[in-house]
Parts: structure tokens; sequence; C-alpha cells
């Protein structure tokens, strides 16, 4: 057992990185609505974060087909945030799922907004 979990630094820095990309992301999102106003980009980005948020739930309860698509909803972030659990296993737990949906979704209303001004 590494010395850093018996002193609790993992679990500590853990939840700082996870609380950076969940400021960051949530800011990003935050500085979208109000800077564009886009209607349809608020739809699709919550209702990312929701989707995200109900499959992770259900991909708990049963392992399987919905593993990999919470999973593939997650990417590319939820390579980039650590996980630190005490047994080195990176299972998909809801707080990582949030933080990762939380930045894709922001991502996806810029995307949004930028398709609908375009045309």
């Amino acid at each position: 057992m590494p010395l850093a979990y018996f002193h609790g630094e993992g679990i500590l820095f853990s939840f700082l990185i996870h609380s950076f990309f969940a400021l960051i992301g949530g800011a990003v999102l935050i500085y979208g609505l109000k800077k564009y106003k886009s209607r349809q980009g608020a739809v699709v980005a919550v209702g990312y974060v929701a989707v995200t948020l109900v499959i992770t739930l259900l991909s708990q309860r049963f392992n399987g087909l919905l593993e990999t698509v919470a999973l593939g909803l997650t990417v590319p972030w939820r390579m980039v945030v650590p996980c630190y659990n005490l047994d080195n296993s990176c299972t998909l737990s809801l707080g990582v799922s949030f933080v990762c949906a939380l930045v894709n979704a922001a991502l996806l209303y810029f995307l949004v907004v930028w398709l609908t001004r375009v045309k």
C-alpha cells in the first residue's frame, strides 16, 4: 500500500482535482449561457448531463453494455481525471461521471451555439 493512501493525500488530491475540473466545466458553461443565451444549447447540455448520470447509475446496478456506454459518454475527460481507489481499480463513480459530463456538456453547448449561428 503506498504511503499516500495511508496518510490520505491521494484522497485529498483526488477531491481537489475533481473540484478543479468541475469548476472549470461549470464556469465555461455558465459563461456560454450568459454570453450566447442559446436555448437549444442549454437543452443539449442539460440533457447530456442527465443521460450520462442516469446511464452511470444504471451501469452500477446492471453491469455489461451500460457500463461501456457510460464509459464512452465520459471520454476523453475520464482518461484525464485520475482515480485513487485503494485497490487500484478505476470504476466509474457518479462524481467522476458528473465532472466528465459537465465538461463535455460545456463543449457540446458551444458546438450547438456555433452550429446554430452558422446557418
